[in-house]
């Protein structure tokens, strides 16, 4: 039992930013929402049940304000506007707690992946104090990620603003017999972020994706992870700012897309940046192009600061291998990776492209570099002539320090 009670201990505190952030962002939403629409829906009660005429100023160009006065009017005739005033708090309280119930588990969803995963590893990997010290590491970082996490799904359940979606929201839940009483979650018509809610929803099922997989591998002990998830969610968000002052609704699943696949979108940016910059397009700069090498892969090495072929090549691989756990990438394989791309750095993707038939690695290539008839293939295949010079470049980017 007290096995348990410390590991509870250790995922609460791993979740502890999430909470606190959600904590005060829901507060704030029961007083923009419950909190502050009751009142103008009794105004509206009231000028309906007085049979009075509500005035245009405070309908014209409000979808919300038409159909909330349709209804009420609806109500009106069947002699039911006594009960819904009656009603109407304890209405828009099962709103708030039904939404933020849901808001609540979305969120700590990916601290409670890690979390769990974290918590496991007592007592068996390290001792309690460490495990401690880890689930507190990036505190404010996490919170980041919490803030963005909490905000998202507070405007994907209220699109339209935390009061305006109240309302709405309200009538759906009253008019049971409306042609059009979805919730706002599900009718997106009116919403004017759907385009940034759209980039979110996609980071966020890539995020999930990825934890789970973190999990699976027992990569749980960094934190770097919550850096590269907040640079990547606002490189999205301001995708969908841009695409949503231009495109409608075929502009959607772009954003989608480019949240769900962020590293996809960067490197298309960058290696198109590079052309711009250089006249030229580099090709082989992008981790994929590596054998054996995952989607989730690439977003590991983006963790410790390595995004490109070059970045790899300079890092110190018994560095790189402390940092990243065996579960996550076999040793032997990201050796492999730093090799080739060891060479490829040097010699230029265009000729690696031809030589990698016969030579694959820096460490070969500097083996057999005083061989003559090695000599004599890169200099027909790959159109290298100078070996030696390639050998003493190779040789300084080895003994670089470590990024």
């Amino acid at each position: 039992m007290e096995k348990y009670l410390k590991r509870s201990l250790i995922l609460f505190l791993y979740c502890s930013p999430c909470l606190a952030v959600l904590t005060l962002n829901l507060a704030l939403y029961y007083e923009q929402g419950p909190g502050e629409v009751v009142e103008p829906i009794y105004q509206y009660i009231d000028y309906i049940s007085g049979n009075k005429e509500v005035p245009d100023n405070l309908i014209k160009g409000n979808i919300v304000a038409k159909r909330l006065v349709n209804f009420l009017n609806k109500e009106n005739l069947l002699k039911n506007l006594k009960n819904i005033r009656e009603n109407a708090s304890k209405t828009l309280n099962s709103i708030w707690l039904f939404n933020s119930l849901f808001i609540l588990g979305l969120a700590i969803l990916p601290f409670l992946i890690l979390g769990i995963g974290l918590a496991k590893q007592f007592p068996h990997k390290h001792s309690l104090t460490d495990l401690y010290g880890i689930a507190l590491r990036d505190w404010p970082m996490k919170c980041l990620v919490g803030f963005v996490l909490t905000f998202g799904f507070l405007y994907v359940f209220n699109p339209i603003g935390w009061g305006a979606s109240m309302a709405y929201n309200f009538v759906s839940y009253e008019d049971v017999i409306s042609s059009s009483n979805l919730p706002l979650i599900v009718d997106y018509k009116q919403a004017g972020m759907k385009h940034i809610v759209a980039g979110f929803l996609g980071w966020y099922l890539q995020l999930i994706g990825y934890f789970l997989y973190k999990l699976y591998k027992g990569d749980v002990i960094s934190s770097n992870v919550y850096k590269k998830s907040f640079t990547k969610v606002l490189f999205v968000l301001g995708i969908g700012l841009i695409l949503s002052s231009f495109t409608e609704d075929e502009g959607l699943v772009v954003v989608f897309l480019i949240g769900f696949l962020p590293q996809s979108a960067i490197s298309m940016l960058r290696e198109y940046s590079t052309k711009l910059v250089s006249g030229v397009q580099e090709q082989g700069a992008s981790l994929s192009i590596l054998p054996g090498m995952s989607r989730w892969g690439i977003q590991r090495l983006e963790e410790e600061e390595v995004d490109s072929i070059p970045t790899l090549a300079t890092y110190n691989s018994e560095e790189l291998k402390e940092r990243i756990p065996p579960e996550a990438i076999n040793p032997e394989l990201l050796d492999y990776w730093i090799d080739m791309a060891r060479l490829m750095t040097v010699i230029g993707a265009e000729k690696y492209k031809l030589l990698e038939g016969i030579c694959k690695t820096a460490t070969y290539f500097i083996q057999m570099s005083s061989d003559d008839k090695f000599k004599e293939s890169i200099k027909e295949i790959g159109k290298i002539s100078n070996p030696d010079e390639i050998t003493d470049k190779i040789k300084k980017l080895l003994s670089k320090p470590s990024i």
